[in-house]
């Protein structure tokens, strides 16, 4: 059993997540990197997507408010929603799946920091920098705004 550095490194021969991802070479490291990076980016977009789908479907459930009245006396204000949010959705489980292949990528991107490898560190800072600077400026965030006093 190879003994793993616990300190930041630029080693040139290390195992990256698998037995069989062997670094030993400096063509290994630029792959690696690149891969990293790439996988950094992913998982940006995985996050991003499933803000879109679950802002998506959220706006397809349109609130109404409906007034009733019983007598004279009450009035009756009554939320109803109209489309559908379930369980087992297909929404809920595409959510799902994004949830698990983005805790997967993350764990993994957190094994590879751990290698503490400088190169691998910075591969995944900077693909996950960059994936949030081309994914995330789609976001947006609604703020209510209240009216001035």
């Amino acid at each position: 059993m190879d003994n793993m550095d616990s300190f930041f490194n630029t080693a040139s021969d290390f195992y990256v997540l698998f037995n069989k991802w062997h670094v030993k070479y400096a063509g290994g490291i630029i792959g690696s990197c690149c891969a990293v990076f790439i996988l950094a980016v992913f998982f940006e977009a995985v996050k991003v997507a499933r803000h879109h789908l679950l802002k998506a479907s959220v706006n397809k459930v349109r609130h109404r408010i409906v007034e009733t009245q019983t007598d004279e006396r009450s009035l009756i204000l009554e939320q109803q929603s109209e489309g559908e949010l379930t369980f087992l959705s297909r929404g809920h489980l595409l959510q799902t799946f994004l949830h698990f292949i983005q805790v997967v990528i993350s764990y993994s991107l957190m094994l590879v920091v751990m290698t503490y490898n400088v190169y691998l560190c910075l591969s995944v800072f900077l693909g996950a920098t960059f994936g949030y600077f081309i994914f995330a400026w789609t976001k947006t965030i609604d703020v209510a705004q209240k009216d001035a006093v």
